[in-house]
C-alpha cells in the first residue's frame, strides 16, 4: 500500500482525490496499468513512458517494484518515434508478452507484460487525429434555420434577464456583519479553517489505510500530521488505538513460538548448523560465520549460531599476525582499505556472486569494527545481500521442484547450476543437480539406443533428431554427449 505523503495545497489535495477515485482520467501518452500485484489485486495504478523506460527490484531503475521475482533491471521498454519496443534485460525469471516469453518485441496497445508477480497492459494514445465529416455538401433547408434562428434569440433573452435579476439582488440585499469583525476577514478565516480540516482529513484516512495494513509505525506519523492541522477527539482516540495495537502485536510475536514452530525452526536451521561445524573442520571460518548467520536470519535467539560467531572471531584475531600491522597504517589508509573491500563485495553482488560478496562484506564488517570505524552502512549491506541470496535461492528452489515434476529436467538443472553460481557449496543444490544428472543420463541412454535403431532402418534424419536431443541434456564431458557429437560430425560429411 503506497501512501501519499507530502506538502499539500489546495491544488494538490484535488489531485489525491483524484488519485483515490476509482475511475482514472485518459492518459494522453503512452503508460502502463498495473492489473496486478503479487498481494493479488489490480491497483489501477499506471506509470507513464516518455521515451523509455526501465523497471526493476534495484532503486536504479525508473520503477523499482518490491517483489524478490523481479531483477535488478528486469525489462526496458522505448520508442523509436513511431513504435514502442519491449526488451528483457537478462533477467533471471524472464519477461512475458500475452503469455510468450520474450527478449524483445515490438508491442501494441492492451498488449499484456508480466514480469514476476505483476501484470501490467500497455497503451498509448493515437497520434492521428479523428478527422470530422465534412458538411460543405449537406445543405440545410429554410424551415431549420429559422428554428435555430428562433432558439438563439430565445436564449440570448434569457441570459439578459437573468443578468438583470442579478444585478438588482446585489444592490438590495443587505451585508450582515459582526462588530470589530470585516465580512473579507471572516471569509479569509472560514477558507483557513475549511483548508486545516481538509488536510487533516486527508492525513487520518492515509493513518486509517496504514493502520488496516498492519503498518501501525505509519499510521502513527499520519495521524500526529493531522493532530497537528485540527484537534479533535477521534484523532486522540485512533492514537491510542494505535499504540494499543502496537502493544498487543510486540506482545504476541513475543509468545508466538509454541513447540510445534520451535521443532520446524530446528528443522529448518539444521543443515546450516551442519554446515557450519564442516566449515570449522576445514579452517574455512568466514563460510562458518555465513552459515551461523542464516541461522540468526531464521531464529535470532539460537545461542549456538552466537557463541559459534563469537568463538571464530576469537580464533581469527589470534591468527591475524598480518592485520596486527596494520594498526601502525593510518586512518586513511585503512578506510580506503576497507572501501575498496566493500567495491568489491558490490560489484560481485551485481554479478550474483552471492557467497563471494558476503565474505568480503565480513572482512569489510571485521576490519571496521577492529579498528572501531563506523559499521553501519556495512551491516546493512550484508543483511540486504543475505535476504536477496535467501529470496533469490528460495524462488529457484520452487521453480526447480515445479520443473521437475513436470519432467522437465533439464530446465531444472539450469536452475540448481544458477544456485550453484551464486553458491558453489551449497550441499543442498549440489546433492539435486547430481540426481538429475543421473536422470537426464538415463534419458540420455535410453535416447541413443532408440537412434541406434533409427540408423539401422535406415532413417538417419531420426538418428539425427535423437543425436542432436542428447546434447541439449548432458554436459560435454559424458560419454554420450561425445558419441553423439561424433554421428553427427560422421553424417554431416556425407
Amino acid at each position: 500500500m503506497s501512501y501519499h505523503y507530502k506538502e499539500l495545497t489546495t491544488t494538490q489535495t484535488i489531485i489525491i482525490n483524484k488519485t483515490l477515485s476509482s475511475k482514472p482520467k485518459a492518459v494522453k501518452i503512452a503508460h502502463l496499468i498495473v492489473l496486478k500485484s503479487p498481494e493479488g489485486i489490480s491497483s489501477q495504478k499506471f506509470y507513464p513512458i516518455q521515451r523509455q523506460l526501465i523497471l526493476g527490484r534495484k532503486d536504479s531503475a525508473d520503477i523499482a517494484l518490491n517483489d524478490p521475482k523481479l531483477s535488478r533491471q528486469h525489462f526496458q521498454i522505448y520508442s523509436d518515434g513511431k513504435h514502442y519496443y519491449i526488451k528483457d534485460l537478462n533477467s533471471t525469471n524472464g519477461t512475458k508478452v500475452n503469455g510468450e516469453l520474450i527478449k524483445e518485441k515490438k508491442i501494441h496497445p492492451k498488449d499484456i507484460i508480466e514480469s514476476g508477480d505483476f501484470r501490467f497492459e500497455f497503451n498509448f494514445p493515437s497520434i492521428v487525429p479523428h478527422r470530422s465529416k465534412k458538411l460543405s455538401n449537406q445543405h440545410p433547408s429554410s424551415l431549420t434555420i429559422n428554428i435555430l434562428t428562433l432558439i438563439k434569440t430565445a436564449l440570448i433573452a434569457t441570459l439578459i434577464t437573468l443578468c438583470a435579476y442579478l444585478l438588482y439582488c446585489s444592490a438590495t440585499k443587505s451585508f450582515k456583519t459582526e462588530e470589530h469583525r470585516s465580512p473579507q476577514s471572516l471569509n479569509t478565516e472560514r477558507k483557513g479553517e475549511s483548508w486545516s480540516k481538509t488536510q487533516a482529513n486527508l492525513f487520518y484516512q492515509m493513518a486509517a489505510e496504514a493502520y488496516n495494513d498492519g503498518d501501525y509505525f505509519q499510521a502513527k506519523q499520519f495521524i500526529s500530521q493531522a493532530k497537528q492541522f485540527s484537534k479533535s477527539v477521534k484523532f486522540d482516540s485512533f492514537d491510542r488505538a494505535i499504540d494499543e495495537a502496537t502493544t498487543l502485536k510486540t506482545v504476541y510475536w513475543g509468545t508466538v513460538k509454541t513447540r510445534e514452530e520451535k521443532e520446524k525452526i530446528e528443522i529448518e536451521i539444521r543443515p546450516y548448523l551442519e554446515s557450519a561445524h564442516r566449515f570449522i573442520q576445514e579452517k574455512a571460518l568466514d563460510k562458518a560465520v555465513i552459515s551461523y548467520q542464516e541461522v540468526l536470519l531464521i531464529d535470532s535467539s539460537n545461542e549456538e549460531a552466537k557463541n559459534g560467531i563469537v568463538d571464530i572471531e576469537k580464533l581469527k584475531n589470534s591468527q591475524m599476525p598480518t592485520e596486527k600491522k596494520e594498526t601502525s597504517s593510518s586512518a586513511l589508509s585503512l578506510y580506503q582499505i576497507i572501501n575498496k573491500i566493500v567495491a568489491e563485495a558490490d560489484e560481485l553482488e551485481d554479478q550474483e556472486k552471492f557467497s563471494l560478496a558476503i565474505e568480503k562484506y565480513k572482512k569489510a564488517l571485521s576490519l571496521a569494527k577492529k579498528y572501531e570505524f563506523n559499521v553501519n552502512d556495512i551491516a546493512s549491506r550484508l543483511l540486504d545481500t543475505v535476504n536477496t541470496f535467501r529470496d533469490k535461492t528460495k524462488t529457484l528452489w520452487e521453480t526447480a521442484d515445479t520443473l521437475s515434476q513436470a519432467q522437465k529436467y533439464a530446465e531444472a538443472k539450469e536452475k540448481m547450476i544458477q544456485i550453484l553460481r551464486m553458491n558453489p557449496d551449497y550441499t543442498p543444490a549440489l546433492e539435486k543437480k547430481k540426481e538429475l544428472d543421473q536422470i537426464l543420463s538415463q534419458q540420455a541412454q535410453r535416447l541413443y539406443s532408440q537412434a541406434v535403431v533409427y540408423e539401422s532402418l535406415p532413417d538417419i534424419e531420426g538418428a539425427k533428431e535423437k543425436w542432436r536431443t542428447i546434447l541439449t541434456l548432458l554436459d560435454t564431458s559424458h560419454l554420450y554427449y561425445k558419441k553423439a557429437q561424433q554421428k553427427l560430425s560422421h553424417y554431416s560429411s556425407y
